[in-house]
């Protein structure tokens, strides 16, 4: 595996996982209406306001989604990189390096 494979996966993960949070973060009422209690509905509950249309539940179920697959894959990774596995699997093709073998 390249030298550059870990950075640029850890760097992959972090970009999803801040878009994807912004998203969320934006359509923060849609995530709401997500969670609803549909059985409560009516009972003392707040209502919206008037604001962005909402979006459709299965999108907000991918961002949701893609949000907690890029926070958990950063884990992995400093795990992999910081349990010493990481280097084992790394190969380095730089010529000018002077091994001892």
């Amino acid at each position: 595996m390249p030298i550059g494979t870990f950075p640029a996966l850890l760097t992959l993960a972090i970009v999803v996982t801040l878009v994807s949070g912004a998203w969320l973060l934006i359509n923060a009422r849609s995530v709401a209406a997500l969670f609803r209690d549909k059985a409560k509905s009516g009972r003392n509950e707040m209502l919206a306001g008037p604001g962005k249309r909402a979006q459709p539940h299965g999108r907000v179920w991918l961002f949701l989604v893609l949000f907690n697959l890029g926070w958990l894959t950063c884990i992995a990774l400093w795990y992999t990189v910081a349990s010493g596995v990481g280097n084992d699997v790394v190969k380095s093709h730089d010529p000018s390096v002077q091994r001892p073998y």
